[in-house]
C-alpha cells in the first residue's frame, strides 16, 4: 500500500498530476483503501482524481468514468448503499451516452450498480442487470470470459440471497466448470467458485454433493498452498464437521488427525484455534466410544486452555468438564470382573454449558483411573460449578 502511495506520488512528479499514468496510480490508492475498509482514506484521492481526469481528459474519457464510478463505490463502504446505487445510474447514463451500452467500461459500471442495489437490498433489479451483464459479455467476448464469469459468479450469490437455491447451483456450477476449463482446476477464482457452490448444496441439503466438494478443495489447496496452508486446513475442518453432520465419525476423525499436527506447527499448541480442533478430534474420538484415546487429548486441551486464557477461564472449565466426563466413562465403561457404578453418569460439557474446575488434579495413568471404576469423580463437578456460578 504505502509502496502504491510513493508511487502514484512519483508519476505525479515526473509526469505531471493529469497524466494517465498518474491518474492511474492515483485511483489505485484510492481502491485499496476502499478495499481494505477505509472508506475515507479512499474519498480524497478519489475525488481529486475525478476532478482532475475531468479536466485533463473530458466528462466522457473512460478513465474519468472509472474514477467517478469508484468514488460512488465509497458510499457503499461507508453504509450508505442506496446513495451509491443512485450515484451510479448517473454514471451509467453518462457511461452509455460517451462510450455506448456495451461498452466494457459501461457494463463494468452496471456491475457496480448491481453490487449496490444488492447491497441494499434491491435483489431484483441487481439480478436483472448481473443477467444482462453476463449476457452481453458472453456475446461479446465470449462465455468463459473472466468478466463474465465474474458476472456469473455474482449473479449466483443474488440468486441464493433470494433464495433461489437451484438456480444458484447451477449458476454457480457452470461458473465452476467454465472456470476450471479456462484458468485451471487449482486456480484461486476456481476454488471460489466451487466453495461457493459447496454452500448453496449444504444449504439444499445435498450433504452427500457438498463432501465431495470439500474433498476437491481439500485437495487443491493442498497442492497449491501445502498441507500447513490456511485455506487447506480451513477445508480439512470444515470436511470434518460435514463428516460428523453425516455421522461418518471414523471419517470425520481421519480428516481432523492430520489437522492437528498442521495447525499447532503453524499457530502453536497453545493457540485458540488449534484448540478447538483437538477438542473437536476429542470429542470425535470419545463419540466413536474410544475413551481411553480421548483422555489423553482431553488433558492436553485442558493444559493448554489454562495457560492460554486463565485456569479458571470459561474454556478452560470446560475442558475440563469433557475430561472428568471421558474419565469417568472409560471407567465406567464394561470390562470383564468389574462392577459397573451405580451412580448416573455426569453430563459432559459443550461450549457455555457447566463446566469443571481445571484446578482439580486428575489421574494421568490408566492405573491410577481405576479409582474411579465404581465412584464417578463428583467432586470435580462440584469444585467446577462452584468457579463459574
Amino acid at each position: 500500500m504505502k509502496a502504491t502511495i510513493r508511487t502514484a506520488y512519483r508519476l505525479e512528479t515526473e509526469l505531471g498530476d493529469g497524466s494517465p499514468e498518474a491518474m492511474f496510480a492515483r485511483e489505485t490508492v484510492g481502491y485499496l483503501n476502499l478495499a481494505r475498509g477505509r472508506p475515507g482514506y479512499a474519498r480524497g484521492p478519489l475525488a481529486m482524481l475525478k476532478r482532475r481526469s475531468e479536466n485533463a481528459l473530458g466528462g466522457g474519457h473512460p478513465q474519468t468514468l472509472s474514477a467517478w464510478r469508484t468514488l460512488a463505490l465509497v458510499a457503499v463502504g461507508e453504509g450508505d448503499a442506496r446513495a451509491a446505487a443512485e450515484e451510479l445510474r448517473v454514471v451509467v447514463s453518462a457511461s452509455r451516452l460517451a462510450l455506448g451500452p456495451d461498452h466494457p467500461e459501461t457494463l463494468e459500471t452496471e456491475r457496480a450498480l448491481a453490487f449496490s442495489l444488492a447491497a441494499s437490498g434491491n435483489l431484483d433489479e441487481a439480478r436483472e442487470i448481473y443477467a444482462r451483464i453476463v449476457e452481453s459479455r458472453s456475446a461479446a467476448e465470449g462465455p468463459g470470459h473472466p468478466e463474465a464469469l465474474a458476472a456469473g459468479y455474482s449473479l449466483a450469490d443474488v440468486m441464493a440471497a433470494q433464495g433461489d437455491l437451484r438456480a444458484a447451483r447451477d449458476t454457480h456450477g457452470h461458473v465452476a466448470e467454465m472456470r476450471a476449463a479456462v484458468l485451471g482446476p487449482d486456480h484461486r477464482l476456481t476454488m471460489n467458485s466451487v466453495s461457493a457452490l459447496a454452500k448453496v448444496m449444504h444449504s439444499m441439503g445435498d450433504l452427500e454433493g457438498t463432501r465431495d466438494l470439500y474433498v476437491q478443495m481439500v485437495g487443491s489447496f493442498e497442492r497449491t498452498e501445502g498441507p500447513d496452508g490456511p485455506l487447506a486446513l480451513a477445508c480439512r475442518l470444515n470436511l470434518a464437521r460435514l463428516e460428523m453432520e453425516l455421522g461418518n465419525l471414523a471419517a470425520a476423525r481421519d480428516a481432523l488427525g492430520p489437522a492437528l499436527p498442521s495447525y499447532e506447527r503453524v499457530r502453536g499448541p497453545d493457540d485458540p484455534e488449534t484448540l478447538d480442533v483437538l477438542s473437536l478430534l476429542a470429542s470425535v474420538t470419545e463419540d466413536l466410544g474410544r475413551y481411553a484415546e480421548a483422555l489423553p487429548l482431553r488433558e492436553r486441551e485442558l493444559a493448554g486452555r489454562s495457560r492460554d486464557q486463565g485456569p479458571d477461564s470459561r474454556e478452560a472449565l470446560s475442558a475440563a468438564n469433557n475430561l472428568g466426563y471421558d474419565l469417568y466413562s472409560w471407567a465406567s465403561s464394561p470390562r470383564p470382573g468389574r462392577r459397573s457404578p451405580e451412580r448416573s453418569r455426569p453430563s459432559r460439557g459443550r461450549g457455555d454449558e457447566t463446566t469443571r474446575s481445571p484446578s482439580a488434579r486428575l489421574p494421568t495413568s490408566p492405573r491410577s483411573w481405576t479409582i474411579w471404576e465404581t465412584r464417578p469423580p463428583r467432586w470435580i463437578c462440584t469444585r467446577a460449578c462452584s468457579k463459574s456460578a
